[in-house]
């Protein structure tokens, strides 16, 4: 009962778009020795994907992309995720997730004056951030090394759900170009809402303790924020 995935590096993507050769390395039962296998790339990646395919795994982790997109690049490696697979995360590191229902926050659903609210998705977010860094003091770990992670970074990830039906409360079909714009424009809102919330949260409770000012400032995820919460991170901090 979890997902399955598999990481995959630039290197292997490029080795199978030029259909080379790509070089196993796997622990044989019972003596645990380690077997060397040499497979054509192009050849693994199409099983990978008859495999999902048909039975809805493998998923595959850009592991590359992730760490180079990683917030905490300056200080950690990211090797694997929770175990649903929603979040990158370091040895003994905990997923502590919310999501905003955005079919809750559509006005006038089903009319022509159909509209998404991004100023209560705001609000909302604010709260949510804060409940979840609450969750990270007053939750028991099973282990120290466990808690210490989750202290210090103060992981937390805010996402959306209900958006098929928010879509369809717009009058939106699922597949087309104007849905996939709200999508973005919601995604983007709660983006935004939730860095300044944490922003907020920093001036009032602290920063987490592995945050670096300049190093975090020079991650190309943060580089893309809007000026204003760049700034905020500058002045304030970031509490997670």
């Amino acid at each position: 009962n979890f997902n399955l995935s598999v990481l995959v590096s630039d290197a292997f993507m490029r080795a199978v778009e030029a259909d080379a050769p790509w070089r196993l390395a796997f622990p044989a039962p019972p003596a645990a020795a380690i077997v060397a296998r040499t497979i054509g790339a192009r050849e693994l990646w199409e099983r990978l994907c008859a495999s999902a395919h048909a039975a809805a795994e493998p998923g595959v982790l850009f592991i590359d992309r992730i760490n180079a997109w990683n917030n905490l690049g300056y200080c950690e490696t990211l090797s694997a995720t929770n175990p649903c697979g929603e979040e990158p995360l370091p040895a003994y590191g905990a997923c502590n997730l919310g999501s905003i229902n955005l079919a809750a926050f559509v006005r006038d659903p089903f009319d022509t004056r159909a509209a998404l609210d991004h100023a209560a998705i705001a609000a909302t977010v604010r709260t949510a951030v804060r409940f979840l860094d609450n969750v990270i003091d007053i939750s028991r770990f099973p282990l120290p090394q466990q808690r210490a992670q989750a202290h210090r970074a103060r992981r937390i990830g805010l996402g959306m759900t209900g958006l098929a039906d928010a879509l369809a409360m717009l009058g939106l079909r699922y597949d087309s170009e104007a849905a996939r714009q709200v999508a973005a424009s919601a995604m983007q809102a709660i983006r935004d809402a939730v860095y300044r919330a944490s922003v907020l949260l920093a001036a009032e409770r602290g920063s987490f303790p592995a945050f670096v000012a300049d190093a975090y400032l020079e991650r190309p995820f943060i580089q893309a924020l809007p000026n204003d919460i760049r700034r905020g991170i500058r002045d304030h901090g970031i509490r997670n």
